[in-house]
């Protein structure tokens, strides 16, 4: 269900959030409160296609070319290094989705972190509201956090032993009404993130961000995320 494999040391790290700081201006707020406080560098379906007040062509694939391309260009040798890892530990050939956003990141400040854990438990089902390449998904997608920055009192996942099927059964017969019903029944992991360290999920559990520990107001979580669904014989990844 969980691999985590290390992809990078603290320098190379660095590196990617002095990169990240210095281009301040291409991240896009999220904040829910306008307080600045929640960000993305990156378009992210979950965010600008799913919710049913966005339009998405405006707020994802009419800007995904041009939201690539910058981060390609900020941080080619990151996904390089993430394209090498995925395929290594998936021992298969891994591709950025065509015509779909690449793997972006969240970043969470000060009490935006707080936040960020109390966020919803949820599936990674957005794929399904998405113009994916062509062919039949193969087998269990995947979901995966690379830790660039964490909060001093650590951050990681949330897991419960509940997958999509399980609650799509328990609702049709009427026992569960929300995912957070089904949570309440079943055994939550918490699985901590370590800085550089690729945390990879297969298969679509429920989960959520978590955050246990105090936040202080200079506090960054700055994390790489992404998506995989196996399409034609190779793993695509998207956001």
């Amino acid at each position: 269900m969980i691999a985590a494999v290390d992809m990078l040391d603290a320098r190379s790290c660095r590196s990617v959030v002095e990169r990240m700081v210095s281009s301040r201006c291409n991240w896009i707020d999220r904040s829910p409160h306008d307080d600045a406080t929640f960000f993305t560098f990156g378009r992210a379906s979950y965010l600008d296609v799913c919710p049913s007040d966005v339009d998405p062509q405006c707020a994802y694939y009419g800007k995904v070319s041009a939201a690539n391309a910058e981060l390609k260009a900020i941080f080619g040798d990151l996904y390089a290094s993430l394209l090498d890892r995925l395929s290594a530990e998936l021992q298969d050939q891994v591709l950025m989705a065509e015509g779909l956003a690449i793997p972006g990141f969240h970043i969470f400040l000060g009490s935006g972190i707080m936040g960020a854990g109390k966020g919803g438990r949820h599936f990674d089902i957005q794929y399904e509201r998405l113009r994916l390449p062509p062919g039949p998904i193969e087998g269990d997608p995947i979901s995966f956090t690379l830790a660039i920055e964490l909060p001093t009192g650590g951050s990681g996942l949330d897991l419960w032993n509940v997958t999509v099927a399980d609650f799509n059964r328990a609702f049709k017969a009427g026992r569960v009404a929300t995912p957070d019903d089904m949570a309440r029944r079943r055994i939550v992991a918490y699985h901590p993130y370590s800085v550089g360290r690729l945390l990879i999920h297969r298969g679509l559990w429920l989960h959520r961000i978590s955050s246990p520990g105090t936040i202080h107001a200079d506090d960054r979580r700055i994390t790489l995320q992404g998506h995989g669904l196996h399409i034609a014989g190779r793993w695509m990844l998207y956001w």
